[in-house]
Order: structure tokens, then sequence, then C-alpha cells
């Protein structure tokens, strides 16, 4: 499967390239794009939801009915709300301790004791992916690695136009 990297706010999606952040439009009718281009999967990182706020509710809403949609999460405040609406949601452990009320779990360097907890892994770095059992179900963020359930990526500025 293909995922997309994005970054939400105010209903807005951005992407990266370059290291430099970019408006890709309205969240709805960019999602339609990228699953028009073959995306399955979008993951995204809510600038909204950072700060506290559920904003964007209505926007993951409409997006679960037709692409699957995974939210980092900056703490457990919001879980049970958008898993009602079908959303996947990440842990991030290097901010909190997680339960396993989460969807996925992002590893990173010295976290990765989370693994045996959660079945699906995001990671962005290889040598952690090559750790990884052949049981868990493999996120991976800009890295091409063979085995990866999917493969999510920064979405590049002439993919939109």
């Amino acid at each position: 499967m293909k995922g997309a990297y994005l970054i939400l706010k105010d209903k807005v999606f951005y992407s990266i390239h370059k290291k430099r952040k970019f408006v890709l439009g309205n969240a709805v009718n960019v999602a339609k794009k990228l699953k028009d281009g073959r995306i399955g999967l979008l993951h995204v990182v809510d600038e909204d939801l950072n700060k506290g706020f559920m904003k964007n509710f209505d926007v993951y809403d409409k997006l679960t009915y037709f692409i699957h949609v995974q939210v980092e999460m900056p703490s457990e405040e919001f879980i049970e709300k958008l898993k009602e609406i079908n959303v996947r949601t990440v842990a991030l452990p290097w901010l909190y301790k997680p339960s396993q009320n989460f969807s996925a779990v992002f590893v990173k360097k010295g976290f990765e004791e989370w693994v045996e907890k959660f079945k699906d892994i995001v990671v962005d770095d290889e040598e952690i992916a090559k750790k990884i059992g052949k049981n868990k179900r493999l996120f991976t963020i800009n890295l091409k690695f063979e085995g990866a359930f999917c493969e999510i990526n920064y979405i590049s500025p002439s993919f939109i136009l």
C-alpha cells in the first residue's frame, strides 16, 4: 500500500518538499486527488490537534468514507472520538506512555521497547525497520523497505497540480 505524509491545519493539507512546507489545498479535495493517484492511506500530523484543538473532526469524518487515515496523536485526549469515525491513531512514546487504545505506535531510536506492545509499527529509520519482526505490520515514512505493509512518502507539489 502507498501512503502520503501530510500536515493538516485549519482544514488545509500541507506537505514538505526540500525541507520546506507548502500548501496542497483543501484537505478533502487533496485527499480525493491522492486516492485517484493510488494512495491508500493518509498519515496526518494535525497542527491544530498538537495545540489541543479538535478543529478538523469534520474533515476526518469526510475522509474516512473513501480513504484510510491515521493521525499522530500528541496525547490520548481525542482517541475515542477519532476511533468512532474509523481514524487510526498513532502513539508517540517520546511524548507520553501510550496505552493499548492506539492503533499503532511510532518507534524511534530509544523507544524500541514499544514494538512488542503493538501490532502496527510506524518507523522512519532503516535500522529500526530491520529489527522489527515479521509478525508486525510495518508503516515506513520516507523509507523504502522490503516487506513494509505501507510506504508513506511526502507528496511533491507536482503530484497535486
